[in-house]
């Protein structure tokens, strides 16, 4: 409703940028204004996000901690709306680096790997970093972080269960280490974003005698977490990890049929 009223009261308005917001700055949940402006960003490319995890923070005043120091604060808000502007405004050949990277989508490549997807060229991180955050994850946890090319690796203690989302907080004082970020080649973060379901679309998991995400096929990955018996149907699958015993000893006419990647470890 914001945007459409923006766009009624300023009709020849061409581009909108925003400041995502600073973590600490007020009582409410800043995640979910965070998400809100992520997805303005995402549904209108008229709409552009800024983000500003890594600029220097001022000094709290009082109770008031929503400011930013000059240099390496205020200053860098004009230096990376300045590029942008150029740009979009007045058609200077600056590239896509010039922007925040944005998330784009998450999902199970296996049972214990969740893949972020961003619309960056790259992404740089030196250490790993702590402000990606698992909910709905039970008693697995994020055992390892890495990064390719555009991608986010987060290499899981166990499976999660499928009720998994999957949050970017950006700077928060809450970390024990809470200046790591993800970048682009730019030195750019990664925007915040909050609750993301991961899906299960790209991977599904037999246990208790269902598939988890639906019977698999070409392009999805499955995962045998139970014993599978030929009688349980065909599986044509991306690729297929086994972790249980995987039976097509008996006389049928079923097939196992595997795209890419085998790896047993359980039993056939």
């Amino acid at each position: 409703q914001l945007k459409n009223d923006w766009k009624n009261d300023f009709s020849s308005m061409e581009k909108v940028y925003i400041f995502q917001s600073k973590s600490e700055c007020g009582n409410g949940d800043l995640m979910m204004v965070k998400e809100a402006q992520r997805q303005a960003a995402v549904e209108d490319n008229n709409f552009d996000i800024i983000k500003t995890a890594a600029l220097t923070y001022a000094p709290p005043i009082g109770n008031i901690d929503c400011n930013f120091s000059f240099e390496g604060g205020y200053e860098e808000f004009g230096n990376r709306l300045y590029q942008l502007v150029k740009r979009d405004i007045y058609d200077a050949p600056l590239g896509k680096e010039i922007e925040t990277p944005l998330f784009l989508d998450a999902y199970f490549s296996n049972e214990k790997m969740i893949v972020i997807e961003t619309d960056a060229e790259a992404l740089n991180m030196a250490v790993p970093v702590e402000n990606i955050q698992l909910n709905n994850a039970g008693t697995a946890y994020i055992s390892d972080i890495r990064v390719e090319d555009h991608k986010i690796y987060l290499s899981l203690s166990e499976f999660p269960g499928m009720n998994v989302s999957v949050s970017h907080l950006g700077f928060s004082k809450s970390l024990p280490n809470p200046n790591l970020f993800i970048t682009n080649n730019n030195g750019i973060e990664l925007v915040s974003f909050d609750q993301f379901p991961v899906s299960a679309a790209r991977v599904t998991v037999w246990q208790n005698n269902t598939w988890s995400g639906g019977q698999p096929d070409a392009n999805i990955s499955a995962v045998i977490n139970s014993p599978y018996k030929a009688t349980n149907g065909n599986i044509e699958s991306l690729d297929l990890k086994v972790n249980s015993n995987l039976d097509f000893d008996e006389d049928t006419g079923n097939s196992i049929v595997v795209h890419r990647n085998l790896d047993i470890q359980g039993s056939l």
